[in-house]
């Protein structure tokens, strides 16, 4: 169990990260602002106290992550809002830009650096976090997203793509799919033939 107080309790704080996060899902403007910008705190001292928990480290960038969809949303908020911008893309087919604010695209693009960066430590220390995977899968769809240079990691450990693509894993993924596709055919083999069908 935590201890309430505990000021060195990294669990504590990534915990914290993640409800952060939740309790502000359902909610909008400064209150919602709030709860994710404590929720990308919590999740940086998480990993300040334990730099080696790779799940501090994810929540970190669901944190982040959750921080730069929200000032994108927000961006018609804010005193720079490219109004003309906006207006010219809806006639546009596929507008080559989403967020019409350079200060929200700016402060968006910052987080998500920073979730990128989170999730590829996450991912060299604990490459089970399929919520790291889903994050950056998520980034490299976005077109607005730069990804991160080496330089942003530091001396921390990162996965790269290449280690991400893990060929052993990827084939005993495929073989436990063939097999459960092919004991499903012969279920319906003997089915059809218990029926009378064949």
């Amino acid at each position: 169990m935590y201890k309430r107080q505990d000021p060195e309790n990294e669990k504590l704080y990534g915990n914290r990260a993640a409800c952060c996060e939740k309790l502000a899902a359902s909610l909008w403007g400064p209150e919602k602002v709030g709860w994710l910008q404590c929720g990308v705190t919590d999740g940086r001292k998480a990993t300040t106290l334990a730099p080696a928990w790779g799940k501090g480290h994810a929540r970190l960038a669901s944190a982040c992550l959750s921080l730069a969809a929200h000032v994108v949303d927000c961006a018609w908020e804010r005193d720079d809002y490219d109004e003309v911008g906006a207006a010219r893309s809806m006639t546009q087919k596929t507008p080559r830009e989403t967020c019409f604010s350079k200060s929200a695209r700016d402060e968006a693009a910052a987080y998500k650096l920073e979730s990128e960066v989170a999730c590829r430590r996450a991912l060299a220390l604990d490459g089970s976090l399929s919520t790291c995977r889903a994050n950056l899968a998520k980034l490299a769809d976005d077109p607005s997203h730069r990804p991160a240079p080496p330089e942003a990691f530091g001396d921390l450990p990162y996965a790269t793509d290449a280690a991400l693509r893990d060929e052993t894993a990827a084939q005993a993924h495929k073989a436990e799919g063939d097999a459960e596709e092919v004991v499903a055919a012969e279920k319906d083999i003997t089915q059809a033939a218990s029926g009378g069908r064949l």
